[in-house]
This record gives structure tokens, sequence and C-alpha cells, in this order.
């Protein structure tokens, strides 16, 4: 039989509404993958002229049709609109350190830099969807992602104990300029997307550590209980969110990935251990696994072939 793609299957899934046929999702598939699953070349045909660019998206949309998907998942982000970003994705210095670049940063322009880097992508995107689908994203990067971006998180956190002020105007400051972004996103592109992703609803804090991992443990669930294998990589370490998800999920299985602190000073990734603040497990307890199905020792002793193996030969897998 052959698949008829219906955006709307989507749209119920996230409003909660029950649907005959459970939509396939994906946050993103990278161009090189599809040509690695097609054996067909067009991920370079992105950064070509207007007929190249449709000829990519006629590619990009017919790989989702035809792998079982409803919807086309595709967004532009905003961190290349702003100038001196990198902190997050490029690990260079922020442009943001102090009031003084804060004051002086050209914050009116990100809106209309982003429109002219994507506004072809975004029409070739429309030109190119098959019937019964539209795009799900838009907008890549939330807020706190943006901040991050002009920042880096450890400057953030330094400007979070330091300068109150500063820490609550940046994120003031990028809200108002990602609105901006999504008004006008929606008033041009809102028609071709049925479910637009936002994100960075969520901050540090306890209590919203504590809804994220639920909201991961709440959906494994519904996942699992739909005999789909779910594999859920989290840092949610709370007593609780462990017992409801053995209580809850079908076949749960809990893996804890142990390493030594001295392992973890030792190779003391982006210095938060030599000098970072508000490090888990330092400066504040964590509640570690008491009654994990299998402990990795991740202290470097065995190579990952080896942890595969044993990790299979646990679960009754063949290495």
């Amino acid at each position: 039989m052959e698949f008829t793609p219906d955006y709307t299957n989507l749209v119920k899934a996230a409003r909660n509404i029950e649907v005959e046929r459970f939509p396939l999702y994906e946050h993103k598939i990278d161009p090189v993958v599809m040509e690695a699953v097609t054996g067909e070349k067009f991920a370079q045909l992105y950064n070509g002229d207007d007929r190249d660019l449709d000829e990519f998206f006629r590619h990009y949309c017919n790989f989702y049709r035809d792998m079982g998907y409803d919807t086309v998942s595709f967004e532009e982000l905003i961190g290349p609109a702003m100038p001196g970003s990198g902190a997050l994705g490029e690990h260079v210095k922020g442009a943001i350190q102090t009031r003084e670049d804060f004051e002086r940063y050209p914050w009116e322009g990100i809106c209309d830099t982003y429109f002219e880097m994507y506004h072809r992508s975004f029409e070739a995107l429309r030109r190119n969807l098959p019937a019964g689908m539209k795009a799900i994203g838009g907008v890549g990067y939330g807020i706190f992602e943006c901040v991050q971006d002009l920042v880096g998180y450890e400057d953030l956190c330094y400007i979070r104990a330091d300068d109150e002020d500063l820490y609550r105007d940046l994120f003031f400051k990028i809200g108002e300029s990602n609105l901006r972004i999504w008004q006008r996103f929606l008033k041009e592109y809102g028609d071709i997307y049925c479910v637009c992703r936002f994100g960075d609803d969520l901050g540090f804090t306890e209590a919203d550590r504590r809804k994220s991992a639920m909201r991961n443990a709440r959906l494994c669930a519904l996942l699992a209980r739909q005999g789909i294998t779910v594999v859920c990589c989290t840092i949610s370490m709370f007593d609780s969110v462990r017992a409801w998800n053995r209580e809850n999920i079908p076949g749960y299985f809990e893996v804890y990935v142990k390493v030594s602190m001295e392992t973890l000073r030792r190779r003391d990734q982006k210095g938060l251990y030599s000098g970072g603040r508000d490090v888990a497990g330092i400066d504040f307890p964590l509640e570690m696994p008491k009654a994990p199905d299998f402990v990795l020792e991740n202290d470097g002793q065995r190579t990952p072939e080896e942890q595969v193996n044993l990790l299979q030969s646990t679960i009754g897998g063949q290495p």
C-alpha cells in the first residue's frame, strides 16, 4: 500500500489528540545522512543558486515522504544572524562580556539579517513540499541558546553571579529580538508550517530540571507502550523520576554511566572541574542511581567495543 502523508497526524499528536497512525518525527536529519541512505548526492546544492536550491529541497522533502514521515523537519538558526555569535557552536569567546559590550551591540539589525540570510531557503521549501505535507520547526535557537551563543555558557554563569542586572537584560533583549523574528516568520511562512518549535521554556532550577526529566520519562513511556525500543540519554539525576520510569515504562532497563571524580577532574572538559561554578556533584549534591540494571564504568579501562559487548551480553543480545 502506497504511503500517503498527512501532516494533520502530527498536529493532532502535538495537541495530545489520539491518532490512528502514530506519526514519525525527527528534530533534524542531516542531508549527508540522507545521501548515505538514498545514494543520491545533493547536500552541496544548498549553497548554490535558486535552481540548485530547488533541487536540494526536492531531494530533502522527498526523503521525508519516502521514509514515511507526515512532515518535513526544517529550521534555520538565529545564531549566524547575530554579529559576533559562535560561543555556543564554535566555542569562540562571546561577543558580550560586559555592560559596555551589551550597550553597543547592534540588536535592532538581527531580524532583518535573519530574513536576508534565509528567505531563499524558506521560499524553496514552500515550492517543493509534497502533497499532504507541511513543515515542522521554523526559527532555530531559543532564547537561552541565543544568549549562550553571544556570551558563552561559562561566562554567562559569571555574569549571573557578578552582574544580575546584565544577566536579566541579556535575556530580555534576546527575547525582544526573537519575538520580532517569530512574528515576521509566522506572517510570511506560517502557512507552510503545521507545528513550530520554540524550545527553551525551562531553566536550570531544580524544579525546571525535574519538569524536563518527567517530559522525557512520559515521552519514553508513550513510545514504549507502542512497542518501540527507546534509548534516552539523560543527566536528570532524580530518584523519583527513576522510580516513575521503572513503574511506568514497559521493559525499562536502567544503565548508569559511571565516572569517578578523579577521572572527571583529569578530563576537565570545558574547564568545569578546574574553575567552573555550580558544578553538579561538587557545588551541589546529586541523587546517584541506587539500583541500576547495568553500571558502565567509563574511566577508560575498557575500549568502546568491549563496553558494547558487555552491555549486549547483559541484556541478552549477541556481541
